[in-house]
């Protein structure tokens, strides 16, 4: 796959951020780190119900923050199992979510054929630009939405919203997707697990997602790919290039590839401002040319897969603004572009029935609609 990310599809403000709390860490910190400002963070422990709502926060627990044109939204979710959601209207009306709670729920079945693109086709079906956005996650290690999808191909998709406190609506979120082609069908089923993490599966419990993104940036190009004996840009010989150049805007966001302990952070000679992320104890990650480093990364920071980790730049030896990327196995680099990548844990047992059971009923929706699945 070229990209992760589906760049047709980002077209409204979107940010998107995620906080490990550490040790010695508060409510204030945790929003410091998320990059709000003094006044964001009064407002957010004074004139809400975040703390009342939260209680004490432990190390290990996860806050994601996500702002687009409409809306700001926290999302904390405690290694305890608690889970929470803090939504701020554009008008400033707050709204609590407890996802755990039971709460009415509305379905809707969207099917439409590809003419022109997802984006523009979707937008016809009545798809709102965060919908279509979170399909493109959901495939993201199956579909490249770029150059794999054909005219004539058919997107079959249930998505689901959950009433709130006011009479509001929360988001649109995917239960169901399926992508039809002459040569393969692709399906995706949400399933939660005990613990509300949110998986995408095919119907033999494969999970949709790798245990490492492809590469750790929304890209335009690969100006130097993995080589053994690459002419140097630079320095004009011959020699092995153990990573890949992908060519981005300078200030494009950086996210680490997998979770991880960050290892090095700070100027390594020719790689200028660089961050190395160890995976295990045979993996680790190379991110180098770094404008600038994300404020809440350290030497000895403990990151999740997708984290904001840096910003594109030129530092060090570098002809233009890109992320050299390097992916080691035993100090052994590999090709970023080329390795077979691991999918997550597959679901077995019950977890593995009930998800059979909840694709089911998505089936027999699209029955309903005269439009089978």
């Amino acid at each position: 796959m070229a990209k992760w990310l589906l760049p047709l599809l980002i077209l409204s403000s979107v940010f998107a951020d995620t906080v490990i709390v550490q040790k010695g860490d508060n409510l204030t910190t945790v929003l410091r780190k998320a990059k709000h400002s003094t006044k964001e963070i009064h407002s957010w422990i004074y004139d809400s119900k975040l703390p009342e709502k939260l209680g004490d926060i432990e190390p290990g627990d996860e806050f994601k923050f996500t702002r687009n044109d409409q809306n700001t939204q926290i999302t904390y979710h405690s290694n305890r199992g608690k889970l929470v959601k803090f939504i701020r209207l554009k008008d400033g009306k707050l709204v609590v979510d407890t996802p755990n709670d039971a709460k009415p729920a509305k379905r809707f079945f969207k099917s439409f054929n590809i003419k022109r693109s997802l984006t523009v086709d979707g937008k016809r079906a009545g798809l709102t630009y965060n919908v279509l956005q979170s399909l493109a996650d959901i495939y993201a290690w199956e579909v490249d939405f770029t150059k794999d999808l054909k005219k004539g191909d058919r997107i079959q998709l249930i998505y689901e919203q959950k009433q709130l406190s006011d009479g509001y609506w929360g988001e649109q979120e995917i239960v169901y997707a399926k992508i039809i082609q002459t040569a393969k069908s692709r399906e995706a089923i949400r399933y939660i697990d005990e613990d509300n993490h949110i998986g995408y599966y095919n119907s033999q419990g494969q999970s949709l997602t790798r245990s490492f993104m492809r590469v750790p940036i929304e890209y335009t190009r690969i100006s130097s790919p993995f080589s053994l004996h690459r002419q140097h840009p630079v320095f004009g010989s011959s020699r092995p290039h153990s990573g890949v150049d992908l060519a981005a805007k300078r200030g494009t966001p950086v996210y680490a590839t997998s979770a991880g302990k960050v290892v090095f952070r700070g100027r390594k000679g020719g790689y200028g401002k660089a961050i190395i992320i160890k995976h295990g104890s045979r993996v680790t990650t190379l991110y180098a040319h770094l404008d600038r480093f994300a404020r809440n990364i350290t030497r000895g920071t403990s990151v999740t897969g997708k984290q904001l980790i840096g910003y594109v730049g030129s530092t060090g030896v570098a002809t233009g603004p890109h992320i050299h990327y390097e992916f080691r196995i035993d100090n052994d680099p590999k090709d970023p572009m080329a390795i077979h990548l691991p999918r997550s844990r597959p679901l077995v047992g019950m977890s593995y029935l009930r998800m059979l059971a909840e694709r089911q009923q998505w089936l027999s929706m699209a029955v309903k609609h005269n439009d089978h699945i």
